[in-house]
């Protein structure tokens, strides 16, 4: 079994930035879910969510770039042969449902994969790249395939 070393890793969640401010929230018992106000939830069963609030004022489909712009101003521990997974519950959800609420189907990029195309290109990063979309498993998921990755020559390092 390889021993695996987690390096780099960040967290932007309802409660702030970092793993810090998270882990005091959790500790607290403090809840993350307030009112949605980015959309109309007038015909949905729920109206809150866990939203991270300073997202509110940034236009609709330009969110999820400024969230990973946002962890990018962090050094992040890569060189151009790591190979990239993510991990995410939703991805690109906003562009997710445009595309469904709207009769203009345009062409815009809001595949499972985006996030990891994304931080591909905006890392420099030349080896390969996926997002692991498990619900609440996907961070643990992606951390077992690296793992696997690593133990069976696939990637030295991921």
């Amino acid at each position: 079994m390889t021993n695996v070393h987690i390096s780099d890793y960040d967290c932007i969640t309802c409660f702030g930035d970092g793993d810090g401010v998270l882990w005091k929230s959790l500790l607290a018992k403090e809840c993350g879910f307030k009112q949605i106000r980015r959309f109309e939830t007038k015909n949905y069963v729920n109206c809150v969510a866990a939203c991270v609030a300073e997202l509110d004022t940034i236009p609709h489909g330009q969110r999820f770039t400024a969230l990973l712009e946002k962890l990018c101003r962090r050094n992040l521990c890569t060189d151009a042969n790591t190979v990239l997974l993510t991990a995410t519950t939703k991805d690109n959800i906003e562009l997710h449902e445009r595309y469904v609420r709207t009769s203009k189907r345009d062409s815009c990029n809001f595949s499972a994969c985006s996030m990891a195309d994304f931080l591909v290109k905006r890392l420099d990063i030349k080896c390969s790249a996926h997002n692991v979309n498990a619900a609440c498993a996907s961070a643990s998921t992606a951390i077992l395939w690296a793992a696997e990755m690593i133990e069976n020559g696939e990637a030295d390092e991921v």
